[in-house]
């Protein structure tokens, strides 16, 4: 896992996957046995993937972030551009990650709350 931080007393591992290609499946598979072995909630953040995948993520308790574009630091905006111009490829060098994106995991976290509540209610 790329980091395993906690939230409210939630534990997360997440995987981020910044490459034009998919998460291999065995790769995927060894993290998924990585979070239950560890008792955390899978949390991938990825530029797309098969719906398969994101499937077998939920059915493990996690969330999939997908976003579109392959994100490079804003030190590379040079290459970016002429990646995009010449290649026609989804790159960008944003300065901050998209408000929509963080307010996806927010919303699901919050009913993620929700659910542990009832869950552990008496």
């Amino acid at each position: 896992m790329d980091f395993v931080f906690r939230r409210d007393n939630i534990e997360y591992g997440c995987e981020i996957k910044n490459t034009l290609g998919y998460i291999e499946k065995e790769e995927l598979d060894t993290k998924l046995e990585m979070c239950a072995f560890w008792r955390i909630k899978p949390l991938f953040i990825m530029r797309y993937a098969p719906k398969t995948y994101n499937n077998l993520i939920y059915k493990n308790g996690g969330f999939v972030l997908l976003y579109e574009t392959q994100i490079y630091e804003l030190s590379q905006e040079k290459l970016v551009k002429k990646i995009r111009e010449s290649l026609g490829l989804p790159v960008d060098c944003p300065k901050a990650i998209p408000e929509g994106i963080i307010n996806r995991f927010e919303k699901w976290h919050i009913k993620t709350l929700s659910v542990n509540a009832k869950t552990n209610s008496p």
